[in-house]
């Protein structure tokens, strides 16, 4: 065991060893690099063509809204404010029903000791 020529072979093996270890971490972690890398580009291209399918949706909604006009004098904002309107009103009676509900449950209350 004490011959410096097996000491040195098992010396330079073992250098070696650690040369091939490190280049293989090296290897791995830039796989995982270049994955994570192409995982990040698929979802910016998913996430375009969801925008651009939101957008062009969009578009749509608006021409058949422009197209649908009752009055085509009336601007877009005066017939977005009479929707919210017509929006609250129906609001209105569903917290009123709520509430009527809410009173009915509380003449019904039975308790019993």
């Amino acid at each position: 065991m004490s011959d410096p020529v097996f000491l040195r072979n098992m010396i330079s093996n073992t250098v070696y060893a650690e040369q091939i270890n490190s280049a293989q971490i090296q290897g791995h972690q830039a796989a995982k690099e270049r994955a994570a890398r192409a995982l990040q580009e698929a979802n910016r291209e998913h996430a375009l063509s969801i925008k651009a399918l939101q957008d062009s949706a969009e578009i749509g909604v608006r021409e058949e809204h422009r197209q649908g006009r009752q009055n085509p004098d009336q601007s877009l904002e005066e017939e977005d404010e009479e929707a919210q309107d017509t929006s609250s009103a129906y609001t209105l009676s569903g917290e009123e029903a709520n509430q009527e509900k809410q009173v009915s449950g509380f003449n019904s209350i039975d308790v019993t000791i």
